[in-house]
C-alpha cells in the first residue's frame, strides 16, 4: 500500500503545478476549484482563509475518491497544528503554510500527510527538512526572485522547492531552469480576469497553463 504523502510528492512532480484556490465566499472558490481540475489541475490547495473552506476540502476529496481521479485535494494557510487536524480529518491529502511550525509538521507526520511550510533562508529550510518535510513552499517566491532555489541547490541539492507567489505563464519555465520541483499559481491560475468567476474562462486558462507546463523540458 503506497504512503498518501509519497502519492501526492509524485504527483506534483510528475505534472509539475499546484492550484491555489483562494477566495471572498464558498460557492465561488468551488466554481473555481471544479473549472481547475477539469481545466487538468490535479493538485488543488483550498486555502483556509475562504469561507467554508473544510466543506469545500470535503467535497472535492469526496468527487476524487468516487471518480477514482489522479488527483488530490490539500489544505493552504494552515498556521497551526489544530487547523492542520481539522482539514486532515475532512479529507485533505497535503498541508502548506507561509511559516515553518514545528507543531503543525508532527501533526502531519502523525497522519503521514505531507506537510509544506513556507521559507525563505537556509535556516528555515533546514529546520523543515529536520522536521520531515519533504517539499518547502519558497514564498513569497517574488520576493527573492529566479536565482534563489538554484542557490539553494547548491549547498542543499536534496532540497525540493516549490515557488509560490509571483508565478506566472510568462514565468513558469525560468522557475523550473531554476530548479524548481512543481511550481504553484493562484490569482494567475483561478483570476484570469479580476472580479469575475466565469467556468468557462477559469477552466480554458487552467488548460493553457497546464499545455505550457507539459511542454517544458523538466529534470
Amino acid at each position: 500500500m503506497e504512503i498518501l504523502k509519497h502519492s501526492v510528492i509524485q504527483n506534483m512532480h510528475k505534472y509539475g503545478l499546484v492550484g491555489i484556490v483562494r477566495d471572498s465566499n464558498e460557492k465561488d472558490a468551488m466554481v473555481r476549484a471544479r473549472a481547475i481540475m477539469d481545466g487538468g489541475v490535479t493538485i488543488l490547495e483550498i486555502s483556509m482563509t475562504t469561507p467554508g473552506a473544510l466543506n469545500i476540502i470535503s467535497s472535492i476529496a469526496k468527487e476524487i475518491e468516487e471518480k477514482h481521479l489522479d488527483a488530490y485535494v490539500g489544505a493552504g494557510t494552515v498556521l497551526d497544528p489544530e487547523t492542520a487536524r481539522q482539514t486532515i480529518l475532512a479529507g485533505a491529502s497535503f498541508i502548506l503554510a507561509p511559516n515553518f511550525n514545528l507543531e503543525v509538521a508532527k501533526m502531519c507526520n502523525r497522519y503521514s500527510i505531507a506537510y509544506m511550510p513556507g521559507v525563505q533562508t537556509f535556516n528555515e529550510i533546514v529546520a523543515a527538512m529536520d522536521a520531515g518535510c519533504d517539499i518547502v513552499k519558497v514564498f513569497p517566491a517574488s520576493a527573492v526572485g529566479i536565482g534563489f532555489i538554484k542557490a539553494v541547490m547548491g549547498p542543499l541539492p536534496q532540497a525540493r522547492c516549490i515557488p509560490v507567489g509571483g508565478v506566472n505563464i510568462d514565468n513558469i519555465e525560468a522557475w523550473f531552469k531554476d530548479g524548481a520541483y512543481a511550481v504553484s499559481l493562484g490569482t494567475a491560475l483561478v483570476n484570469p480576469t479580476k472580479g469575475t468567476c466565469d467556468y468557462d474562462e477559469i477552466k480554458a486558462n487552467a488548460e493553457k497553463i497546464v499545455a505550457k507546463i507539459r511542454s517544458i523540458q523538466r529534470k
